[in-house]
């Protein structure tokens, strides 16, 4: 689990090949097309190679995103998560987003 910001190509690619499962939150400016939606209420998309990658022959993978709202304060907030985890009977979104937020919320506890 990775917090915002840490989405790029390279460590989704490197932590794939290193057989971890990765699920990581994205900015909020950091919009995904919707290739195909999935029964859970997440979708399919495309993570893209940078340059660098690019031209080493990496191409797109495909990348299973979760959206959902979390409200904080009186006000809604979206958040975005990426997986690599496909199979949605065995890590529905709710499943995933619930675990992404308990880990992020014991992050920000003090003892």
């Amino acid at each position: 689990m990775w917090d915002r910001g840490l989405h790029s190509f390279k460590m989704f690619n490197a932590a794939r090949k290193q057989g971890c499962h990765i699920l990581g939150r994205v900015p909020a400016h950091v919009k995904f097309e919707v290739v195909k939606n999935l029964p859970d209420g997440s979708y399919v998309s495309w993570i893209a190679p940078d340059g660098k990658s690019r031209k080493k022959g990496a191409t797109r993978l495909p990348v299973p995103v979760i959206e959902y709202i979390v409200e904080e304060n009186g006000v809604e907030k979206v958040y975005r998560l990426i997986t690599d985890l496909m199979d949605v009977v065995t890590f529905p979104a709710l499943l995933l987003a619930r675990e992404y937020h308990q880990r992020w919320e014991a992050e920000n506890t003090r003892l």
